[in-house]
């Protein structure tokens, strides 16, 4: 009986492994199949060009012709054809009419330079067509107001074989943009070139009348590290303040309006040697407040700590607008003011001019 039982427990075993292998073998010739990930590249991919040129094929293209063209002609180069059009607008984007539009390019003409000159339409455009040359110049001027400078540009190419060259558009102008010009006070505006001592005392300046005197509206000093390195750079430090009253940066392009409030009492300018750029000249402009009663301006300083620490002297410039009537409006609607120099505001008549 009991070698019955094992012979039966003998063959079950033997019949579960017999199982087991057979599940295994089915396993291993089907396996399961992750999904596949199409890794056929794209045709535009594969073939290395888009469906419709990009900009850059179309430069290289245009590139390429002109070469051509030059090669053929060398002359070519000064007879491109030039069409442009333009707009000029104010800040609200609203069209200036009557702007006055001189355009100059360089050709082949007995001058080397041919010249035209139109107006803006009411809507604010104009037009230059049917010209050859190379290079244009764009200026707009006649209106009472402000160009804006930044990103603008007034030059255009058309000839170079070596640039991508302007693509003029009727439907989509060259724009000009102007700030019209707001409110003009009588404002006191100077100039002045200054020195402060390295490691010095703090100096002493007044704007209205202006004069080098202590304790004086704005004061300044300077610091000069006694470490350079080989690339002649050294720590320094320049320190500004206006007591009882305050700077506040501004990077506006049309700064003509103070605010009431937000103005520090002193600023610090620093470079240490370590420091990866650094910098020898930093200029601001700086909205100003400052006396009793309150008096508003802004003043442009620029300090040049560039020159080698053993110099005794580093340079500070000081441009400022002053509206002595205690109004915040700073608009003089003229250029930089004439300049005093140092050796005038030493003297016990102050400076009562300007602008």
């Amino acid at each position: 009986m009991k070698r019955i039982l094992i012979s039966v427990a003998f063959g079950l075993v033997l019949i579960g492994v017999a199982i087991l292998f057979r599940h295994r073998t089915n396993n291993a010739q089907e396996p399961s199949q992750p999904a596949r990930e199409n890794t056929e590249p794209h045709p535009s991919i594969a073939s290395g060009k888009s469906s419709t040129p990009s900009a850059r094929e179309r430069d290289q293209k245009q590139i390429e012709e002109r070469i051509a063209a030059i090669q053929a002609d060398p002359s070519n180069e000064w007879k491109a054809p030039i069409s442009f059009f333009g707009r000029v607008v104010d800040e609200d984007n609203k069209p200036i009419a009557g702007a006055s539009i001189a355009f100059s390019w360089n050709d082949t003409s007995a001058k080397g330079t041919s010249h035209h000159s139109t107006t803006s339409d009411g809507d604010g455009r104009f037009e230059l067509t049917g010209r050859t040359g190379k290079g244009l110049s764009v200026d707009v001027t006649g209106i009472n107001g402000y160009p804006f400078t930044n990103g603008a540009r007034n030059s255009f190419e058309f000839g170079d074989p070596w640039v991508p060259n302007h693509i003029p558009d009727k439907n989509n102008p060259v724009v000009f943009r102007w700030k019209k010009q707001g409110k003009i006070e009588p404002l006191i505006a100077w100039r002045a070139l200054l020195g402060v001592d390295n490691n010095g005392p703090e100096r002493g300046f007044q704007f209205v009348p202006a004069l080098i005197t202590d304790p004086g509206d704005f004061r300044f000093s300077c610091k000069v590290g006694t470490a350079e390195d080989g690339r002649r750079r050294f720590d320094w430090e320049f320190k500004m303040s206006i007591p009882g009253g305050g700077l506040l940066a501004t990077d506006e392009e049309f700064p003509f309006l103070a605010p009431e409030d937000g103005y520090t009492e002193s600023v610090t300018w620093t470079a240490k040697i370590e420091d990866e750029q650094w910098q020898g000249v930093k200029r601001q402009m700086f909205y100003i407040r400052y006396g009793n009663p309150v008096r508003y301006g802004r003043l442009h300083v620029t300090f040049d700590g560039s020159t080698p620490r053993f110099y005794t002297r580093s340079g500070v410039i000081l441009s400022w607008w002053i509206n002595p009537t205690g109004s915040r409006v700073v608009e003089s609607g003229k250029g930089e003011p004439p300049t005093i120099p140092e050796a005038s505001l030493r003297s016990r008549t102050p400076w009562t001019g300007g602008l």
